[in-house]
């Protein structure tokens, strides 16, 4: 279990996101299965989801940023069972020497909670998200807009239960001439008064 080279990254303009400079190569053992992932550059990634009240217990990089970017990638492109990635992300982890009660914290947590990326992530990719940018197009800030914190849990759950809202149908415009027509039957039946 070992990375392959080192973790070379540069922000994104809007100061929440970064993107890979060379790709991040790693291969491990998980379940008995040798894994290797190979995240490319261009990728763009948040590190660890972590929410901003808890970032005194642990912050969005640290030991854990070289697991949480392969976690990221797999957590994308979806081509191994949730349960699958988020213990390579704890091999990482240990690999990188994070300590044990971290590592168990931040693996329960996508455990409990990665759920909502995976969806999300689902949901983005199918709206034409681009998360692996071109050398010719990053730093591009509007070249990725995942939707963060409740706005994105809100979208993932409303595009999985909620039925699309009817379109909404234009009145039948009143013409002249009926009014006219009724207006005159009107005035028959009544003898001439209105």
């Amino acid at each position: 279990m070992t990375f392959h080279t080192e973790l070379v990254v540069a922000p994104m303009p809007d100061g929440r996101r970064w993107y890979l400079k060379q790709p991040l190569r790693w291969s491990g053992v998980v379940d008995g299965e040798l894994i290797e992932i190979e995240v490319p550059i261009g990728f763009v990634m948040d590190f660890a989801s972590v929410p901003r009240p808890l970032w005194w217990f642990v912050s969005p990089w640290g030991k854990h940023g070289y697991g949480a970017v392969l976690h990221d990638l797999e957590y994308w492109l979806r081509r191994r069972p949730r349960r699958v990635v988020d213990k390579v992300f704890l091999v990482a982890m240990r690999e990188r020497r994070q300590l044990l009660l971290i590592r168990l914290v931040m693996w329960a947590m996508v455990r409990l909670f990665g759920w909502v990326a995976w969806l999300g992530n689902a949901h983005d990719a199918a709206r034409g998200v681009k998360r692996i940018l071109a050398p010719g197009e990053f730093p591009a800030p509007d070249a990725v807009a995942p939707r963060r914190g409740l706005d994105r849990i809100f979208a993932v759950l409303c595009s999985r239960f909620c039925s699309p809202a009817p379109e909404a149908k234009a009145p039948e415009p009143e013409f002249l001439p009926s009014r006219v027509a009724d207006q005159a039957e009107r005035e028959r039946r009544n003898g001439g008064r209105s």
